[in-house]
Order: C-alpha cells, then sequence, then structure tokens
C-alpha cells in the first residue's frame, strides 16, 4: 500500500510540475527571444543543429562542455529543428526534477518535507524560467539530483548497481558541466568515511567501480578532444576565460566581462584567443589559451590579494542576494512575458532565509550535513568564477529540500510551546530577509526591465525575416525607450542599406556614431560607400573601425573588399583570410571563398585557388 501510494504522489507530483510549466511555455512563446535565441541559447542550438546533421567533431576540442548539446543534437536529428519541442524536452526535465526533489526530501527527511519541496519546486519561478529555456540547468539538476539520489539510496540498500549508476550520471553531469567534478570528491568522502563509521566497510572494489564509471564520460570527451581537436583538453577550454572573467582587478562578482575583451559571444571567444597570442608572441592551442588566462586569473589573486579579498566578499554575498543576477539575458525583462515567472514570496532570498534559519537554530543533523556539503562544495565553485542566478542554480534544489524542513521544525516549535527557539526565529528572519533583499553594492541597476531590448529582438526578427518594413517600427521603438542604444540606431541604417536608401542608411549610421564611436556603424559606412566606388571615404571609416575592433572579423572583410576594388590582390586576400580566421560568418563566408579563389587563380597561385573554389557551397 505505501509503495503504492508512493507512486501516486509521483504522478500528482509530475502532473502538477509539467502543468505549471507547460503553462509557462505557452505564455512563453509570446516572447521574442522564444524562436530567436541569443549568446548561450543561440550557441547550443546552433551547435545541436550541426550534431543533428551528423556533424559530431565539427567543434574540438569542446570549448563547452558536450554533453547538452549532443543531447538537444539527438533530439533535432530524431525529431527535426523546432523551438518548441525542445523547449518541451526542457519542461519535462524540469518536471522530473520536481520528483527527485521529493524523493530526496523523502530520504534525507520524510514524505511530508519531500512533498512540501516538491510543490517549492513545482512553482519556483526560476525554475520556470530555466526550464523553458536552450540551456544547461535543466539537465545538470537532472543528472546531479539522479546521481546524489542513486547514491543515498546505495547507502539503504546496497545494491551495486544503484553505486555504479550513480557514478556513470555524476560522469555525464560532469561532461554537462565541469563543476559537478566537486561531486565526485564529496561522493569519494562519503563512501570511504561515512560508510566506516556505520561500521559497514566498503570495498574498494565498489569504489573502483564508482570512480571508473564516473571517468567513463570524462575520459570519453578527452579523447575525444584528443584524436578530433588534437588537443589535450580534459572536458573543454573556456574555463580559463572565465576565471580570469571572475578574477581581475575590474571584475565585477557577477558579469562575464572585462576591459579589453568584446562583451558579444563571439567577440569574446576570438578576443580570448587573440589576446593571449598578442601577448606571448605566438599560436596557441585552446587548452593553452585556457592556461593562459587561468594564470592571468591567479596572477591576480597573488599580486593584489587585498583587492581578490574585496571580489571574494562581493561573490559571497552576491551568492546569497534574493536579487537574481542576468547573464546572458536579462531575466526581470524575460519575467514580463509571463506571471508564473513573478510569484511573489516563493524567491531564493525566502528559501535560503529559512534554509540558514533551519541550520542555525534548529540541530543539524546527519541529513543536513549531507545537504550542506554538496551545497557549499559546490557554491565554492561557483564564487571561484562569477555569480550568476544561473550558475548558482544547482544549489537551489538543496536549499527548497532544507526550507520546509525548517517550516516543519519552526511549526513543532509552536507545538511545543518553546518559546525561546520561536523568539530567535521571530528575531532572525526578518533580518536575514533585510540582508538578503539589500543592494549593498547597488547591482540592481544593472537587471531592470529592458524594454529597448524587447523592441530590438523583434526588429532583428523581423529582419532576418527579410519583413524590414515591421524590423523598422520596432527598431525605433527600441530606440525611443532608450535613446543610447547603438544596436537599435545601427539596425535603422542596416534596414535602408537592405532597402537600397543609401541617403537614409548614411544618416543613421552617422547618428549612430553620435551616441559612441562603433565598429559596426564604421565598417557598414565604409561597406556604403564601396557600394558606390567612394574608396577614399570607405577608406577612412575602415580605419577608424579597425583602430576600435581589430578583431572585428566584419571589418576585416570589408577591407579585403576595398583591397579588392583597389586591386591590392595580396592585401584583399590577407584581410579576407583574417576575417574567415576570426569567425567565418554565414553571412558573407560563401562571398569570401569566391574572392579568394579568384585572387589566387589571378595570383598564380592555383592549389590556393582550387581549394577555396572547393569551399564554396553551391
Amino acid at each position: 500500500m505505501k509503495d503504492q501510494q508512493k507512486i501516486w504522489i509521483i504522478i500528482a507530483i509530475f502532473a502538477l510540475a509539467f502543468a505549471v510549466r507547460l503553462i509557462n511555455l505557452q505564455i512563453m512563446k509570446g516572447n521574442p527571444f522564444f524562436d530567436y535565441p541569443v549568446m548561450d541559447e543561440k550557441y547550443h542550438d546552433e551547435w545541436a543543429q550541426e550534431i543533428g546533421q551528423g556533424n559530431l567533431f565539427g567543434r574540438t576540442p569542446f570549448y563547452r562542455a558536450p554533453f547538452y548539446p549532443l543531447f538537444l543534437g539527438a533530439v533535432y536529428a530524431i525529431f527535426g529543428h523546432n523551438y518548441f519541442l525542445a523547449r518541451m524536452i526542457s519542461v519535462l526535465l524540469g518536471s522530473i526534477n520536481c520528483i527527485l526533489i521529493y524523493l530526496l526530501g523523502s530520504i534525507l527527511f520524510d514524505r511530508r518535507i519531500g512533498l512540501l519541496s516538491a510543490i517549492f519546486a513545482s512553482f519556483y519561478s526560476m525554475f520556470l524560467f530555466f526550464d523553458s529555456m536552450l540551456l544547461t540547468v535543466g539537465m545538470e539538476i537532472f543528472l546531479s539530483l539522479f546521481s546524489i539520489y542513486l547514491l543515498l539510496r546505495w547507502f539503504e540498500r546496497r545494491r551495486i548497481l544503484d553505486l555504479g549508476l550513480s557514478g556513470l550520471v555524476l560522469g555525464l553531469a560532469t561532461i554537462t558541466r565541469p563543476n559537478f567534478f566537486v561531486f565526485f570528491l564529496v561522493a569519494i568522502f562519503y563512501l570511504l568515511i561515512r560508510g566506516i563509521k556505520a561500521g559497514r566497510k566498503i570495498g574498494l572494489a565498489q569504489i573502483l567501480l564508482y570512480v571508473i564509471l564516473f571517468f567513463t564520460p570524462i575520459v570519453t570527451v578527452t579523447t575525444v578532444n584528443i584524436v578530433k581537436g588534437h588537443d589535450l583538453v580534459p572536458i573543454a577550454w573556456n574555463g580559463g576565460i572565465n576565471f580570469y572573467l571572475g578574477n581581475n582587478p575590474n571584475a565585477s562578482g557577477w558579469s562575464a566581462t572585462a576591459p579589453g575583451i568584446d562583451a558579444t559571444w563571439w567577440g569574446g571567444y576570438r578576443d580570448a584567443i587573440i589576446l593571449a597570442e598578442q601577448d606571448l608572441g605566438r599560436n596557441l592551442l585552446p587548452s593553452q589559451v585556457s592556461n593562459y588566462w587561468f594564470n592571468k586569473g591567479l596572477g591576480y589573486l597573488t599580486s593584489d590579494p587585498i583587492g581578490w579579498t574585496q571580489i571574494l566578499i562581493k561573490k559571497v554575498y552576491l551568492l546569497m542576494n534574493n536579487l537574481e543576477l542576468k547573464n546572458n539575458l536579462s531575466i526581470k525583462t524575460v519575467q514580463t512575458f509571463s506571471f508564473l515567472l513573478r510569484i511573489p514570496v516563493l524567491n531564493f532570498g525566502f528559501i535560503i532565509s529559512l534554509s540558514l534559519i533551519g541550520l542555525v537554530l534548529f540541530r543539524m543533523d546527519r541529513r543536513s550535513r549531507i545537504l550542506l556539503t554538496y551545497l557549499v562544495a559546490y557554491a565554492i565553485t561557483v564564487i571561484a568564477f562569477f555569480v550568476t542566478a544561473r550558475y548558482r542554480m544547482i544549489i537551489i534544489p538543496f536549499l527548497i529540500i532544507m526550507a520546509p524542513a525548517t517550516i516543519v521544525s519552526i511549526i513543532k516549535s509552536f507545538k511545543k510551546k518553546d518559546i525561546s527557539t520561536l523568539i530567535k526565529v521571530f528575531i532572525v528572519l526578518p533580518l536575514l530577509l533585510i540582508f538578503v533583499n539589500s543592494d549593498f553594492y547597488n547591482t540592481k541597476i544593472f537587471h531592470q526591465v529592458d524594454r529597448s531590448l524587447i523592441y530590438g529582438t523583434y526588429g532583428n526578427r523581423y529582419f532576418q525575416a527579410k519583413d524590414f518594413p515591421e524590423a523598422l517600427y520596432y527598431y525605433r521603438l527600441s530606440l525611443k525607450e532608450d535613446p543610447k542604444n547603438t544596436n537599435a540606431a545601427n539596425g535603422i541604417g542596416n534596414c535602408y542599406l537592405a532597402m537600397k536608401d543609401l541617403a537614409k542608411a548614411k544618416e543613421h549610421y552617422l547618428s549612430s556614431l553620435e551616441i559612441k564611436e562603433n565598429a559596426d556603424a564604421l565598417s557598414k559606412l565604409g561597406a556604403l560607400y564601396l557600394s558606390i566606388g567612394d574608396l577614399d571615404s570607405a577608406a577612412i571609416f575602415l580605419d577608424r573601425a579597425l583602430k576600435i575592433a581589430s578583431t572585428n572579423p566584419e571589418v576585416h572583410y570589408y577591407l579585403g573588399l576595398y583591397h579588392a576594388y583597389r586591386s591590392e590582390k595580396t592585401a584583399a586576400a590577407v584581410e579576407l583570410e583574417k576575417a574567415l580566421q576570426l569567425f567565418p560568418d554565414p553571412r558573407y563566408v560563401n562571398n569570401i571563398y569566391q574572392i579568394l579563389s579568384r585572387l589566387y587563380y589571378e595570383m598564380d597561385d592555383l592549389n590556393k585557388a582550387r581549394w577555396y573554389q572547393m569551399k564554396i557551397k553551391r
């Protein structure tokens, strides 16, 4: 009867979680980012499409951990490229995660706490937010919780299958986000220490099985990186630059930006390589690029320990703060599209305050220590880099289990009339809530609703669809919301350029430059003057663009065209190949291949000419 009851509870939890997420997903279809992914979502989507088409090793050695794109690529291969379906998979994972939270809460405490935890998880706004995204969060939570659940079940039942699967699943979590290696260390600690203390020695063969299965996915990825990517990269090579972004004299503690490094996705990727190679004066392998930035971050730590400590304190504060710090996309902006993302009270500040109350005022037993160990271990890996809502999501399930446990303890104190404990709760809890909702570092100003971004994204969507009048409408709204938005001003210029209205295009590019000197407007003005044969004016704007954006491939592309127009074949080839090296932009990569093929034929370099001829997509 108990097992049957448990099954019905699990079904009810899944139904509730899925219903809430499905409603949210339907509502979110109205937001401009739903079928126009940006930043990391776009990277995952494009990578998964390549994988779905059979190109498994096109991005080796892996810049980012590959498991989620491989999973999403498999979905695309089976069902085709469909944003709603891809996001529905995230909804399903998020619903299963609520079941895992229930199971963990039941094992560590009791079914009542497990059920309350699952209900909290079903409505927790940040779960709903990330469960509608093409990001790794849902997969990370699923794999990590499933691994811990299997490990705890092994402690109870001693079935070797549970232990082996726990190791394998945690290995998959680690090739989804390498931070999970710290969970492996925690698991080994409990296997060695807790088992011995309980008087049941764990055989080395069992531990070895766990270790082997944990490392199996990791070794597989490492082997692929060596064989296909020709570099010894254990999982991914983005760790170094991310470490530096969180540990440098100008680090904000939350933003993945630094002076001198392009803030755009591909711009930052390019700059990480180019700046490292320029500094060392040689070409570098991806692993060497990563090591360069790791060493640069460590160099800041050792050269200015006081400054680094101040940033560390700020990151600890931000980790505990109720503010949901954006990474790729303004969370507050996306929240405007769904009331379910704006559910009051049930937020990070509430659950961390309750969890801390439970740890401080109520007896910390073995169950709390297990959760706390995993929580603190992972929190350290977040603080080591930089803090965002997305990166701290892994600690939420642990807090969302501890918070109901605290509520139950408070209720018990009421029933026992434990006045002393209740007084402490009603003194400490308000203080904690005040602390977690404070803004000591004036961070909230960077995380407001950005309507200019919303309108600009609609503009980008319509521009991509070649509906230029509609794109103009939204770009103008975007510029009205934020008159300093050069992206919107350039978008208007791009529309007029596409519609062959060169006078208006020029007008808006120049107005963009009045707002701020930017490479996009400068390079487009260069292109505009090239199109009318005014090479001298084109050279002026392209040279200005090169001075502020030497790693921008579009600038080198137009410079290549400029030199080609002047019949400066060698200079043209150098610039066009530089554009390819920086980023083979699909908008003009075929044109580059065609021009380079022609240039090398004219320079009698037939091998290169044929090579570029073969690269042209028909």
